[in-house]
């Protein structure tokens, strides 16, 4: 969360970087967070970088529900392809 911290920090706004102060940067790294559905915390955000980095995202593929999901997960996903137009030729 800090590297995305100092991010904001170093090249916002784009017309001015670094201009903003420390907490409009928090302000923006939360509304990020609430626009992709991160749930809130129980206190604001750290403007310190150094704090920020202590925050790590850590993703996991969800457990299948139900065997079907198990199979499907286990087998590797292909474009369908759609074959129901014969092959055209050019012919000159």
């Amino acid at each position: 969360m800090g590297d995305l911290f100092d991010r904001i920090r170093k090249t916002m706004p784009q017309s001015n970087p670094g201009r903003l102060t420390r907490q409009q940067d928090a302000d923006i790294l939360a509304f990020l967070l609430s626009v992709n559905k991160f749930p809130a915390g129980k206190t604001e955000l750290y403007r310190q970088s150094e704090m920020l980095r202590e925050i790590r995202f850590e993703s996991a593929k969800p457990a299948p529900r139900n065997k079907r999901e198990m199979i499907q997960w286990s087998q590797p996903q292909y474009p369908k392809i759609s074959s129901r137009f014969p092959e055209r030729r050019i012919v000159r």
